[in-house]
């Protein structure tokens, strides 16, 4: 099992409530930092990489959580190549133009759009290899909706996905790994 303490053991509900207290506060951040893609794409990947180990520690008993692991998964995803674009953007001195941008295979074209403007090729095998990983997952999640709720706007059911689980971790890894070092060699070239 995993080392995490156990929630109900933590937060302990019961007829004596205390005061109500609020706890989400609007207020400067501690550093520039935590207002950055690249600190919310650490956020959800870190955060991926704790529950797919849960998940598949715990399967096949918790099927449940297949859909927001493979939520997180995406969008880590989503966050790390808007990163990469934002970077390699400024860096190009072209305008960066991914905000809205929620589809993947949108976002890696123009991640890898990028780095080739910079002058890097992306015409190796590991980068066409997560090009193949994106795809598939913007086939089954085109827009992010897919696991983040059983049915479309119009509110017809989405179509079962089973996940396995070993195989988005790999996946994630690798995704992850690209972006990140897409970003560590714009640096070091960087004067």
């Amino acid at each position: 099992m995993t080392d995490a303490p156990d929630f109900w053991s933590s937060f302990v509900v019961d007829d004596k409530q205390p005061p109500f207290r609020r706890f989400l506060h609007r207020e400067r951040p501690p550093d520039t930092q935590t207002q950055t893609t690249g600190y919310y794409a650490h956020g959800y990947a870190f955060a991926f990489q704790r529950l797919i180990m849960i998940a598949i520690d715990l399967w096949p008993q918790a099927p449940y959580l297949q859909m927001p692991t493979f939520f997180l998964a995406r969008h880590a995803a989503e966050l790390h190549l808007k990163r990469v674009i934002k970077d390699y953007s400024a860096a190009n001195r072209v305008e960066y133009e991914a905000v809205d941008e929620h589809g993947l295979m949108q976002l890696w074209n123009a991640a890898t759009a990028q780095v080739r403007l910079a002058g890097w090729p992306t015409d190796d095998g590991w980068t066409q290899y997560c090009g193949k990983l994106v795809q598939h997952m913007h086939d089954i999640d085109p827009n992010g909706q897919r696991f983040r709720y059983p049915h479309d706007n119009a509110g017809k059911p989405f179509e079962y996905t089973r996940i396995e689980l070993l195989e988005l971790g790999k996946a994630h890894a690798n995704i992850t790994t690209w972006s990140e070092a897409a970003i560590d060699t714009l640096a070091e070239a960087r004067p």
